[in-house]
């Protein structure tokens, strides 16, 4: 049995699930066609230091895997307040889900991303630019700065779809 949103759905709560689900898509796409060896955003001098395509490729490919991943998970589980695991899902399809089995996972990520922002965020504060750690090109291209932006936008909203979800449960019993 899954409940729905109910109340939330005209509410922030909502909008956060939402755009918690929706907001690394872009992240999984460029790194899919950086791993095509198109570069989407970056210099092909760039993309060749990454070694793409070619072996650098599966690295770009589990980062989009990843991405796109947490994504799916934020949907099946804190979007519809599940109470059992989808049938979709291999081997736990129709299991009861335990809320710490949905929040334990999600916690990864937030904390993940929390950590990148808050290092880009000091960066840009105190030297104004964004962190280029080894090999990364001396004049950052605007793909980097996006993936950012979405980077700010998803911790914050996965954070906060995390909490809803974990007050829900709570609240459910």
């Amino acid at each position: 049995m899954t409940v729905g949103i109910a109340n939330a759905n005209r509410g922030w709560t909502h909008w956060a699930v939402w755009i918690a689900v929706l907001a690394p898509l872009p992240y999984g796409l460029s790194r899919v066609l950086w791993a095509a060896g198109v570069p989407v955003g970056i210099t092909k001098e760039f993309l060749r230091e990454l070694s793409s395509p070619g072996w650098g490729s599966l690295g770009l490919l589990f980062l989009a895997l990843l991405s796109e991943g947490t994504a799916i998970f934020t949907h099946a589980f804190v979007k519809a307040r599940a109470q059992v695991v989808p049938k979709w899902v291999p081997v736990l399809g129709g299991r009861r889900v335990r809320p710490r089995m949905v929040i334990g996972p999600l916690l990864l990520p937030v904390l993940l991303l929390a950590a990148v922002n808050v290092a880009a965020v000091h960066e840009v504060a105190t030297h104004g630019g964004i962190l280029r750690p080894e090999g990364f090109p001396d004049e950052p291209a605007w793909s980097l700065w996006a993936h950012q932006a979405v980077f700010l936008v998803w911790g914050a909203s996965l954070a906060v779809a995390t909490f809803a979800y974990w007050r829900a449960t709570e609240l459910r019993g």
